[in-house]
């Protein structure tokens, strides 16, 4: 069993957010393999707008991702995308009696 160092971590967490920016415009794994560096830079801004979560230090400018950040992206975008919670079908408790 390998633990994950805390860059590895970071990066995973930063690469799952910019892929759901990313899908929240209808983007995809080819889409994101086109991207230039300031159309990553943007997919990383998007994604602190819609999480008000990372970003650089105050002062500090915006660089994209690194390449192995943005692989991690691809490899999530090209997973298909997990489907909202599904409770299924009532069971006989659930269900409130006639």
């Amino acid at each position: 069993m390998s633990a994950d160092s805390g860059l590895d971590i970071g990066r995973r967490v930063k690469a799952r957010r910019i892929a759901a920016a990313i899908r929240s415009l209808g983007g995809t794994a080819d889409d994101a393999r086109r991207l230039t560096e300031a159309d990553w830079i943007n997919a990383d801004k998007l994604s602190v707008q819609q999480t008000g979560r990372g970003g650089p230090k105050r002062g500090q400018a915006w660089k994209p991702p690194s390449e192995v950040t943005r692989a991690l992206v691809i490899e999530i975008l090209d997973q298909p995308e997990t489907p909202a919670y599904d409770p299924g079908e009532p069971r006989d408790q659930d269900v409130p009696p006639a």
